[in-house]
Formats: C-alpha cells, sequence, structure tokens
C-alpha cells in the first residue's frame, strides 16, 4: 500500500482506532504524569478473545506487563534494519511464542 502525505491512512493522517486521537491521549497522560490505560482495550481476558482449545490458555494465568518490564533499557523500534518475519506471531503447540507486537 503506498500512501502519500496526508493521505487518510499515512503517517500524517492516521485513521483513529475506534475514534481514539494518539495526540490527545498521549498530552493527557503526560500532563497526569501516567502511565497510559486504554480502557477500549483493557489488561484483562476481554482483550485476549477466544482462543482455540489447542491454545490451552489458562485466562487466569495471563500476567500482563508493559514493555518496559520485558525488555528493560533503552526502547527501539527496530535494531539491524526490518525484515516482514520480525512480526510473526501465533501459538504453537498450545503455547504462545515469545512474540510481542506494540501499537
Amino acid at each position: 500500500v503506498t500512501y502519500f502525505q496526508g493521505d487518510r491512512g499515512s503517517p500524517t493522517n492516521p485513521v483513529k482506532f475506534l475514534g481514539q486521537d494518539y495526540q490527545k491521549l498521549l498530552q493527557k497522560s503526560l500532563r497526569r504524569k501516567e502511565l497510559y490505560k486504554d480502557e477500549l482495550f483493557p489488561p484483562n481476558s476481554s482483550s485476549i478473545g477466544t482462543l482455540s482449545k489447542e491454545a490451552n490458555l489458562d485466562y487466569n494465568n495471563v500476567i500482563w506487563k508493559r514493555p518496559a518490564v520485558l525488555s528493560p533499557g533503552k526502547p527501539f523500534f527496530t535494531i539491524d534494519g526490518m525484515s516482514r518475519f520480525d512480526y510473526e506471531q501465533g501459538c504453537k503447540l498450545g503455547k504462545f511464542g515469545g512474540h510481542y507486537l506494540s501499537f
């Protein structure tokens, strides 16, 4: 997909998911000096959805963590360039792989 500057969905004019405005949410969090908590994507089983029985997931044992806990230190977006394989995720043999994707 190719976007031109200012087109809907381009970096300068992103589509607002469920009407959320990133800049407004960011400013609100900074002003309050609080970590952002997405009310439309809460840290509970409703955000996971329904998985197949093969996933063998016990929702009561899910631990929600912030990215800084998973990868302490200076945050980064990419290391050594990007690849289409950087964002693989899924369930394998009934267990989640160690893949994380943040938006």
